[in-house]
């Protein structure tokens, strides 16, 4: 980028009001959908281990192929 400072700064003040605006919006849904999804598993005594092997074996491969699926997709 050039020119002077003021050009500068509205550039950056432009870009900053985005990244703010948007990861409020998009990350407080992200935050809250992880939050409700760790009280269900603490509740369920999951995150204590108390869950049997086969779920947590289901929990792995489940999270790991839909992981590798939406990184394929994004790709």
């Amino acid at each position: 980028m050039r020119g002077n400072y003021a050009t500068l700064y509205d550039y950056q003040s432009e870009r900053s009001f985005f990244g703010e605006v948007h990861y409020t919006y998009d990350g407080l849904w992200d935050i809250l959908i992880f939050m409700f999804l760790g009280m269900a598993f603490y509740k369920n005594g999951i995150l204590q281990g108390n869950g049997s092997v086969k779920l947590y074996w289901i929990m792995c491969i489940g999270g790991l192929g839909l992981g590798i699926l939406l990184t394929w997709y994004r790709l």
